[in-house]
């Protein structure tokens, strides 16, 4: 069991890994572009927003006033670990469930 859980674990890491990588290279794809031509970069770069108003919140910016920017790091590690926590928990959440045997009263 104790097996189980951390390759459940090592694989939601791997997942928001993936999702913040992705992330990321819309951040820095959205440097310069304007209008609809920035659209696609902009959908991508959406996951790591929730990371960019934490370090934002916390003052981890380098920018003004502590805002960060996309040079920054705290909000991609910040948005690394919301996304595996989400992850984790959803997958936990979903072991258990299938594990459930629903009752059929006929």
């Amino acid at each position: 069991m104790p097996f189980a859980l951390t390759r459940r674990r090592v694989t939601s890491a791997i997942w928001a890994g993936l999702i913040v990588a992705i992330a990321a290279v819309g951040m820095f794809a959205q440097i310069g572009t304007v209008g609809a031509e920035g659209l696609l970069p902009w959908v991508a770069s959406v996951p790591v927003l929730p990371g960019f108003f934490a370090a934002l919140f916390l003052g981890l910016g380098r920018g003004a006033h502590g805002f960060p920017t996309q040079d920054d790091v705290a909000p991609y590690v910040l948005a690394f670990g919301s996304w595996w926590i989400v992850i984790d928990q959803g997958r936990a959440w979903w072991r258990r469930r299938a594990r459930a045997k629903p009752t059929h009263s006929e």
